[in-house]
C-alpha cells in the first residue's frame, strides 16, 4: 500500500515513527492511518462457519490430509510433508494451521508446541525500551476452537513455520463434558505466505510521548493529531484485504491519570472512536471499518490524559473475522 501521508500535525510530544508496507514477516516502514464506520467488538464468537477448514480455494492456500488427534491424552506429533506442497500458485508451502475438520462434535480446542517467534508481530513492541506501555493483545490470533458448533476460519488463526522446525506437538482439550468426543479430525492448512497473519498486515504507527515539564491536563476536547490519505494494501497471501482500522497498540502514562481517548474521521463522516486508555490499560482498543477508495482523507483527533500520556496508534488491513 502506498501511504500518502499529507500534513502530519504534531501535538505535544508526538513522535512519527516511520513504518512500510511490508508483509508481517518484517518491520513495518512507513506511518499510515484509516476510513469508513462500524466499530469492532471487543470481543467476538468464532466464525458461523459449522466446518472452519473447508472449503479453501485460494490460491495461497491447500488443505491437507486429515488426522485423527485423541482427545485428553499425551496428544500427537504432526511431521510436514517432504517436500513441502506446493500451492495452486505454484509456490511451496511455507508455514501450516491446524483446524477441526468439523465443529458439530462438541466444543474443543487445538493446542500447539509454542511456535518461533514472529519478527513482524515484535515489531509492534519495538519501541517499548522508549515509553513505559502496556501493550494491547490484538492482533493477536485466535486458538483453533470449536464453540456451539462454530469454529474460527483459516483467515483467523495462527501459521507456523513448518522447515526446519521438525515435529509439531498438538493435544487436543474438550470444553463441554456430556458426549464429549474421544478424537477430533484436524485438517492442516498449508500457505505459501511466510507470515504468521497472510490475511492481516500494517502500515505503521504514531507514537504520542510525554512532553517535558510540569504535567498538566490535555482537556476534554479533541485535538488534531495528524493527517494522512488511505491506500489499500496487498495482504502476505497476496490477497485485498475487506476491512481496516485503526488499534491502541501501547498506552502509557501516570497512575490515575484521566482517560485518552481516540478518535478517528473518515472523508466527511462523523469520527468515529478508535479507544480509551488509561492507568496503562484499555476499556476500548480498536475500531473496524469497511475499506474506502484510495486517497480517502483521514483525521485522528486525541483528547484527554495529561502532557505525560504516552499512546501509540497503529494501522491494520485484514480479512477474516477478527474479534
Amino acid at each position: 500500500m502506498s501511504s500518502r501521508l499529507a500534513v502530519i500535525a504534531v501535538i505535544a510530544a508526538l513522535s512519527l515513527v516511520a513504518c512500510g508496507t511490508t508483509p508481517p514477516t518484517t518491520a513495518p516502514t512507513s506511518a499510515t492511518p484509516a476510513p469508513s464506520p462500524s466499530k469492532q467488538p471487543a470481543s467476538a464468537a468464532p466464525s458461523a462457519s459449522p466446518n472452519a477448514a473447508l472449503p479453501i480455494d485460494e490460491a495461497a492456500y491447500l488443505v491437507g490430509d486429515t488426522f485423527s488427534l485423541p482427545v485428553g491424552d499425551a496428544g500427537t506429533d504432526w511431521a510436514a510433508p517432504s517436500p513441502a506442497p506446493r500451492m495452486p500458485n505454484g509456490q511451496a508451502a511455507a508455514r501450516v494451521a491446524f483446524l477441526p475438520a468439523d465443529c458439530s462434535t462438541g466444543d474443543f480446542r487445538i493446542d500447539a508446541d509454542a511456535p518461533p517467534p514472529d519478527d513482524w508481530e515484535a515489531t509492534l513492541r519495538r519501541d517499548a525500551a522508549e515509553h513505559t506501555y502496556t501493550f494491547g493483545s490484538w492482533p493477536g490470533t485466535q486458538l483453533p476452537e470449536c464453540a456451539d458448533g462454530h469454529g474460527w476460519t483459516y483467515l483467523d488463526v495462527a501459521y507456523r513455520p513448518i522447515q526446519p522446525t521438525g515435529p509439531i506437538h498438538l493435544t487436543a482439550t474438550v470444553t463441554n463434558l456430556i458426549d464429549a468426543p474421544t478424537a477430533i479430525e484436524v485438517v492442516p492448512v498449508f500457505t505459501s505466505a511466510d507470515a504468521a497473519q497472510p490475511a492481516l498486515a500494517s502500515d505503521g504507527f504514531v507514537s504520542l510521548t510525554e512532553m517535558a515539564g510540569p504535567e498538566t491536563p490535555r482537556g476534554a476536547k479533541p485535538q488534531h493529531l495528524f493527517s494522512t490519505e488511505f491506500g489499500r494494501m496487498t495482504l502476505p497471501d497476496g490477497s485485498t484485504p475487506t476491512t481496516w482500522g485503526y488499534e491502541l497498540t501501547g498506552c502509557g502514562g501516570p497512575v490515575d491519570e484521566p482517560v485518552v481517548a481516540v478518535t478517528a474521521q473518515v472523508g466527511d463522516a462523523d469520527p468515529v472512536e478508535v479507544g480509551e486508555c488509561s492507568d496503562g490499560s484499555f476499556s476500548t482498543s480498536h475500531m473496524a471499518l469497511p475499506i474506502p477508495a484510495d486517497g480517502t482523507h483521514l483525521d485522528v483527533f486525541l483528547a484527554g490524559g495529561t502532557t505525560k500520556s504516552q499512546v501509540r496508534i497503529s494501522e491494520f488491513q485484514w480479512r477474516g473475522d477478527r474479534p
